[in-house]
């Protein structure tokens, strides 16, 4: 028998759907699973197979083959495991096939038939709605987290025995709720906000460690979100310069009369300019400045 379930997985930011097909046949034991899996994708089927031993279904008679569409879309995380187990126990006459249509399943299954927590349940709910999913399921850790989407009616699942029980109709999950995430202090901006951009950051870092001067290269609105994450030094301010007319004046101040620095301990030089992600790491020498003018 055929019986497809739907999942979800996530490229970037966003949430995309995967639809989650298992055929079950008899004949030699096998559980083959395709469509592009990670390692801890592939691995599902150790845990779904210890999962559904917990109710006593046992796949020692079947042959189950996974399919995982589309196929060329590359699928991450174990959160999977739901949506893998339910289209099994639907391709096994265990439970009906309609049970499945227009559900979303999220959850890692440990061997013990528990719901672990998904990772990025958010975006990939939000993904979800967005083609028209109406009902998700979701791990019962994720439940402040799942509450926080509206138009998309949720509810969490603890074990493999309330997914079994909740798909022949026994019972019904409970919706997720949750509080409000509060915020713990002020909304201080961190470099940890920044992601990825390794070249950036090591600039920014470099900078900051040893008092240097920094020429940023590119377009100013990339610029703000990671300058204005580096504090200024006790006791001074940061220097943003942000017109080439500028440099010498933040030269002079930042110059004493040895060439070294004493009154700005860092200065920011973003440039606008068709560059791109290029970015310039100077010492706070004047005579680098000196010289780029005199060539001018």
């Amino acid at each position: 028998m055929l019986a497809t379930a739907l999942s979800a997985t996530l490229l970037g930011l966003d949430g995309t759907l995967i639809r989650v097909e298992v055929r079950a046949t008899r004949g030699i034991a096998s559980f083959e699973l395709v469509g592009l899996a990670e390692a801890a994708v592939r691995e599902s089927r150790v845990r779904v197979r210890s999962a559904l031993a917990q109710l006593g279904v046992f796949m020692s008679e079947h042959c189950i083959i996974v399919n995982l569409a589309p196929a060329d879309v590359r699928k991450t995380c174990a959160s999977f495991d739901l949506a893998i187990a339910a289209g099994t126990l639907a391709a096994l006459g265990r439970v009906p096939v309609e049970a499945l249509e227009g559900v979303l399943f999220l959850g890692e299954l440990s061997l013990s038939g528990a719901v672990q927590s998904a990772r990025g349940v958010l975006p990939q709910l939000l993904g979800a709605r967005r083609e028209g999913i109406k009902t998700a399921l979701v791990p019962r850790a994720n439940a402040a987290e799942a509450a926080l989407i509206a138009g998309i009616e949720v509810r969490t699942v603890a074990n493999i025995g309330d997914l079994y029980r909740a798909l022949l109709g026994e019972v019904e999950l409970p919706l997720a709720a949750g509080d409000p995430p509060q915020a713990n202090g002020p909304n201080v901006d961190d470099l940890a906000d920044v992601r990825g951009q390794a070249s950036a950051r090591r600039a920014l870092e470099i900078c900051a460690a040893g008092s240097h001067n920094l020429v940023m290269i590119g377009p100013e609105t990339r610029h703000g979100a990671r300058s204005c994450r580096l504090p200024p030094h006790q006791g001074s301010a940061a220097r943003h310069a942000t017109r080439p007319s500028e440099w010498a004046e933040a030269e002079t101040a930042a110059a004493g009369p040895a060439g070294v620095s004493c009154q700005i301990p860092f200065n920011l030089f973003p440039t606008t300019g068709e560059d791109g992600f290029l970015y310039k790491l100077a010492s706070i020498v004047p005579s680098i400045f000196r010289s780029e003018r005199g060539a001018a």
